[in-house]
């Protein structure tokens, strides 16, 4: 009975092989290949089509499935055998199992697609993650693949192998353990394609090191974190590839050697535009100077002469004033020293400062002991906390016990809460509690903290 089809479109045959880290050998070593950095995943096996160009009769075409071994030499795991099987749209089936090398996996006609391709790798026994098992795969091809030798389809592990050297300084024998899950999803580990193939999307390396000397291992880097383990029933773990010592007591990590720190070109020296040189190119000078002649000065800093602004105005550096007198521009603004302006040209000083026109110069002020500071009124005023005491003309600290009164906002005395105003030494106590002077309630009489009563015969709070 003849074939009756319609000429398929081209579709990518893709999916991905899982590889999980282990060493090169039966102990588990990585040999010559350790590196302190991750390995990252590599490509493990290629499959392409070799499409039949001996006649352009769709009918007769005959197209070839291929896939070969693709893992580097230097790799730290390789599959010990590759199992792909696919089934046709026909339920006819293909499949090859090899080792190494290109492996033919069997010849397909136009009208068997779409495809299921499965794939199994069988990963052998290993020090670095424990027994073997099987990696698995499968997946829906809708049409004729249009990979080629040139650009085949290509297999990649999805793992990140950790390279570890272990050094055992201990002077005997040691075991190291550990067990823990990493995510495999999309890809199952399992044996057979059951129906339903509940097999986890997960795999579980199990370490198990019976050493003595040096090991090296190649691991299966966790989706986050460290590797948590045992050495000799002592508590450690990886936390990335390196080199590790374990000394009896404890596994510890080599520090890493640090990259010398790199070192900057040597900034050219200006051949133009600063202190005694020759202005640049359209006749300016460097940032900070000024010309002065025909050559260049700096200016605008303390005690220098000054710039120049985009106007042609005598100018300084921001906290620098320039003084008519001596031409110069000096730092101004901070305690004892001379006034900045501001944007309206009258003299100024930094915060917590008041400029005091019987020296020219800007004080600091508003607290404890210090000079009074202005408000926007230019009315004196202190800092929270302290009061401003014409008789001295200093802000001093206020409302506290044995301290002087504050000012509310209508400028009555007032201490702070727990305190009164005596007027008889004008001065804050604390108040309330037993053996203490009494405080006022809202009424202006004497009250004392709850369960205790004002005495008038001895002025205080008692039981």
């Amino acid at each position: 009975m003849p074939r009756f089809f319609a000429i398929p479109s081209f579709a990518t045959l893709s999916f991905v092989v899982l590889s999980a880290a282990c060493s090169t050998t039966d102990a588990g070593t990585t040999g010559d290949d350790l590196t302190s950095a991750p390995i990252p995943p590599a490509a493990l096996l290629d499959c392409w089509v070799k499409a039949d160009t001996s006649t352009t009769d769709a009918f007769f075409q005959v197209h070839e499935v291929l896939c070969a071994s693709k893992a580097p030499a230097t790799y730290p795991q390789k599959p010990e055998r590759f199992i792909v099987e696919v089934e046709t749209a026909r339920h006819r089936f293909i499949s090859g199992i090899f080792e190494d090398g290109q492996k033919s996996i069997g010849r397909l006609y136009n009208d068997d697609f779409p495809l299921t391709v499965r794939a199994r790798l069988v990963m052998p026994k290993s020090t670095a993650y424990g027994s073997a098992f099987i990696l698995k795969q499968a997946l829906k091809v809708d049409a004729l693949t249009t990979a080629t030798a040139a650009a085949p389809l290509v297999l990649k592990s999805p793992f990140t192998l950790w390279p570890v050297e272990i050094k055992n300084t201990s002077g005997r024998r040691f075991f190291v353990t550990g067990r823990y899950t990493v995510p495999t999803k999309p890809y199952k580990v399992g044996a057979n394609f059951s129906v339903p193939d509940d097999d986890p999307e997960t795999f579980t390396p199990e370490l198990f090191v019976d050493a003595e000397g040096l090991t090296e291992l190649a691991l299966v880097a966790p989706a986050s974190g460290a590797i948590d383990v045992q050495v000799n029933g002592i508590a450690g773990k990886f936390d990335g590839p390196g080199t590790y010592v374990f000394d009896g007591a404890a596994l510890t990590k080599e520090d890493a050697v640090a990259p010398p720190p790199p070192v900057d070109p040597p900034v050219p020296t200006p051949t133009c535009g600063t202190v005694g040189q020759a202005p640049c190119t359209g006749n300016v000078c460097a940032p900070a100077h000024r010309l002065e002649g025909s050559v260049c000065i700096a200016c605008g800093s303390d005690a220098q002469t000054y710039c120049r602004d985009s106007n042609g105005n005598p100018a300084c550096a921001s906290g620098h004033r320039f003084d008519s007198n001596d031409s110069k521009c000096h730092v101004c603004g901070s305690d004892g020293q001379t006034y900045c302006r501001d944007t309206n040209g009258n003299p100024a000083c930094a915060s917590g400062h008041r400029f005091d026109s019987n020296d020219s110069k800007c004080h600091v002020c508003g607290s404890d002991g210090q000079t009074y500071c202005r408000d926007t009124n230019g009315n004196p005023s202190c800092t929270a906390g302290n009061r401003f005491d014409s008789n001295d003309s200093k802000c001093h600290v206020c409302g506290g016990d044995g301290q002087t009164y504050c000012r509310d906002a209508s400028n009555n005395p007032i201490c702070n809460p727990g305190h009164r105003f005596d007027t008889n030494d004008s001065k804050c106590h604390v108040c309330g509690g037993e053996g203490q002077t009494y405080c006022r309630g809202s009424n202006g009489n004497p009250v004392c903290n709850t369960g205790l009563r004002y005495d008038s015969g001895s002025g205080t709070c008692k039981r």
